[in-house]
């Protein structure tokens, strides 16, 4: 039986491409100066005559031998295979040579350190001139501290500098680069461990960092992203409303202003902590959460080269979802399937749309939407076992939502969540950590799936339904406690 090449690891790199870059690729396998192979050419031209008209996922080995050495020829497998291997390396060269071609500092860089070994001084002094007004006119980042401390370094060390007259402003200008780098790598750092804290089961002492914020004040309140990370740091300790809703303020009016990257840190910084914060019970982060991820939808900040991460998409979906924007979710799905890689759409569709049925459900209540998300679930095919998990825990949330109405459901519930247990302890080499968040995730659901129907202590469900918040790893922690405060609530004995 003849393959497609859908998990080859040439054709899953060649799809990455945008359409530009296959037709620039296409070009460059054609340059004698780069290779000489005719049917390699060929056969990249093919596969981006393929990729234009939506059939790369459905070549064969045979078919695309054929293109390439002739119908006459007798099919070799290890020919074709070569060819494959080739392409792979001639990529990874024509991304390299696309990224110097693409970025000007970068390829001037280059150019100075030619100059540099060359000892062509008159060429290397007016370049270096070029490139100090360059920085000086970009967005201050972490990059730019870092090229400008090396940059006055490089100036400093050749021979054609006097050392007498420069030294002194060389290091000033140098160690003021390096100071701030660390001060931005820093909050930088502090930031992400203040997000992983959880994860990684201890908290990070900020004390050296405030007393090193408050040296460097004003550096930090001229520079949009360091004052933006401080406040973040803030918010990390306050859990202020006001402070996130400044910060909301400031993804939509200031960071504009800055380059794309700058933007996507911010951002994506952001995001990841308004998600951990709603993941523990703060409720009002969720409406945060869907307002950033729109901001960022509607500025691009989630493309890259073409291309949308699946994982990306399918918490924009749920989290919109979550906030009964159906209109534009479906618009954001329709517009935006078509940037999902070839290899992961289906699934990402697929668990996209069992969110979207299941928050539609959770908030209407009505049998028919409630037969959509289990039919949808139930039928739908998921590869891979990441997708394949992630879609029963959402199966097993919409049998306790629709199910555990009456008593007589339970043990019904119950066996679904024994049988996805199972599946997790077969699959447990594969999953690695995140079985441990899933079987957790089956424990707690079990558990509150009893407490619905006995007799209970209102005392204990709240001290439980604190316990939760921190449990790690927990899949769905955001839900399990919304379900316990909804067991708490229904309860008749006053605290």
């Amino acid at each position: 039986m003849d393959q497609t090449l859908v998990n080859s690891k040439a054709l899953e790199r060649f799809s990455q491409l945008s359409l530009n870059e296959m037709k620039a690729f296409a070009r460059f396998s054609t340059s004698p100066y780069h290779s000489s192979n005719k049917r390699l050419a060929k056969m990249v031209g093919y596969l981006t005559y393929l990729s234009r008209r939506g059939k790369l996922s459905s070549v064969t080995k045979k078919k695309l031998f054929s293109e390439v050495f002739g119908k006459e020829a007798l099919f070799q497998e290890g020919r074709i295979n070569l060819l494959l291997t080739q392409m792979v390396s001639l990529m990874e060269e024509f991304l390299v040579f696309e990224s110097f071609k693409n970025d000007d500092f970068q390829y001037q860089k280059r150019k100075l350190k030619i100059f540099e070994e060359r000892q062509w001084d008159s060429a290397f002094f007016k370049l270096a001139d070029n490139l100090k007004q360059d920085l000086d006119q970009q967005h201050e980042t972490q990059w730019n501290l870092l090229e400008k401390f090396h940059l006055n370094w490089q100036i400093f060390y050749h021979h054609g500098t006097d050392k007498y007259q420069k030294d002194l402003e060389v290091f000033k200008s140098s160690q003021q680069y390096i100071t701030l780098f660390f001060l931005w790598q820093s909050m930088t750092f502090a930031v992400e461990a203040k997000n992983r804290s959880k994860v990684l089961g201890e908290e990070h002492d900020l004390g050296y960092l405030n007393d090193f914020m408050e040296y460097f004040r004003e550096e930090i309140d001229r520079s949009p992203v360091l004052s933006f990370y401080r406040k973040l740091l803030e918010l990390f300790e306050t859990d202020s409303i006001f402070l996130l809703k400044e910060l909301i303020n400031e993804v939509r009016y200031i960071l504009p202003a800055l380059d794309k990257e700058l933007q996507q840190n911010c951002l994506v910084t952001l995001l990841n902590m308004a998600a951990r914060k709603y993941r523990n019970g703060f409720n009002y982060f969720k409406k945060a959460l869907y307002e950033l991820y729109r901001e960022g939808v509607g500025r691009k900040l989630f493309l890259e080269n073409g291309r949308i991460n699946d994982i990306i998409f399918t918490n924009i979906v749920s989290i919109a979802s979550a906030n009964h924007a159906y209109n534009w979710v479906n618009r954001f799905m329709r517009e935006h399937n078509s940037f999902l890689g070839a290899k992961v759409k289906v699934n990402a569709m697929g668990l996209s749309r069992g969110y979207y049925y299941f928050h539609r459900a959770v908030e209407l209540k009505r049998r028919s939407d409630w037969m959509k998300v289990l039919d949808h679930l139930n039928t739908t095919q998921f590869s891979g076992i990441n997708y394949r998990t992630r879609a029963r825990s959402l199966l097993i949330r919409a049998y306790y939502e629709y199910y555990l109405d009456i008593e007589e459901n339970l043990s019904f519930v119950l066996d679904q969540i024994t049988a996805f247990e199972q599946q997790l302890r077969r699959k447990k080499s594969v999953l690695g950590q995140r079985a441990v968040a899933f079987q957790n995730f089956c424990r707690e659901t079990g558990k509150l799936a009893n407490m619905k129907f006995k007799k209970k202590n209102l005392q204990q469900i709240v001290e439980y339904r604190e316990s939760l918040k921190n449990m790690v790893p927990l899949f769905s922690k955001e839900w399990l406690i919304e379900k316990a405060g909804e067991i708490v609530e229904k309860s008749h004995r006053p605290l």
